[in-house]
């Protein structure tokens, strides 16, 4: 194979060099993380770091030691662990019987 030729002084273009467009395609997906995820985060942020008059006070973080609430994180641990698990094996389970199937048939 023979090599491309280039002019005198031209500089090859870099295999990842990206143009100034190339990231517009990610404009949909940074406003649903930032109206869905971010906004709400930070809300809920706002909301706990306030008193009922709207002064800063960290005075409700003490809440997290209680008895309560450590049950209903536990809980919620729990939850998400048993849910993530059977969606892995009903996952692994699909993902096996499409990749061994026949196409033919």
């Amino acid at each position: 194979m023979a090599a491309a030729a280039t002019t005198a002084g031209a500089r090859p273009r870099r295999a990842g060099h990206l143009s100034s467009l190339s990231f517009i395609g990610t404009i949909p997906f940074l406003g649903y993380v930032g109206v869905f995820l971010l906004l709400p985060t930070g809300i809920v942020i706002w909301n706990a770091v306030r008193d009922p008059a709207g002064q800063f006070d960290l005075g409700s973080l003490k809440l997290l030691g209680n008895s309560a609430v450590r049950s209903y994180f536990t809980g919620s641990i729990e939850l998400c662990a048993v849910s993530s698990v059977i969606g892995a094996v009903l996952g692994a389970i699909l993902a096996y019987a499409v990749a061994s199937g026949n196409p033919t048939a």
